[in-house]
């Protein structure tokens, strides 16, 4: 445990992601990580890395010290708690925590009214999103503008 607790940190570091008081809970294909880490994109980093280096599902209980992107509470649009209709256009683009279900088809889908923008979403995101085709519930998306 303590040798896999140790991989974990040393490949978090790598990413540039810093977690204090962090603990590592194995329990087999799931892999408990705690501790407090400085914002929500660090948060879903630090699981997403967590599972593509370790081939493990990650049960995310880090705390974040700040809530650079959304509330815990709901589906976390920074302007609003419901999705927007393709009516409603936030001119400087806003936060979105992924659902899920979710795929940037469906996001692309349901915030610009149409599917085929998910491009747009993963241009915006290709830094925490590699792979178009892996999203996970509870990451945090910047969503461009209506154009």
């Amino acid at each position: 445990m303590a040798g896999r607790e140790s991989q974990i940190e040393q490949t978090l570091k790598s990413q540039g992601i810093a977690i204090d008081g962090l603990r590592v809970q194995d329990r087999g294909e799931v892999v408990s990580i705690y501790g407090s880490v400085a914002n929500n994109d660090d948060r879903t980093r630090a699981e997403r890395v967590v599972e593509d280096t370790m081939k493990v599902k990650v049960a995310n209980h880090l705390e974040a010290r700040t809530a650079d992107v959304a509330s815990p509470s709901g589906p976390s649009l920074l302007l609003g708690n419901e999705p927007p209709s393709p009516s409603a256009s936030p001119a400087l683009g806003f936060g979105y925590e992924v659902q899920p279900g979710d795929s940037l088809r469906k996001i692309a889908k349901r915030v610009y009214g149409d599917e085929m923008k998910w491009k747009r979403i993963w241009e915006a995101n290709k830094a925490q999103i590699p792979n178009p085709d892996l999203i996970h519930p509870g990451q945090q998306l910047s969503l461009p503008p209506r154009e």
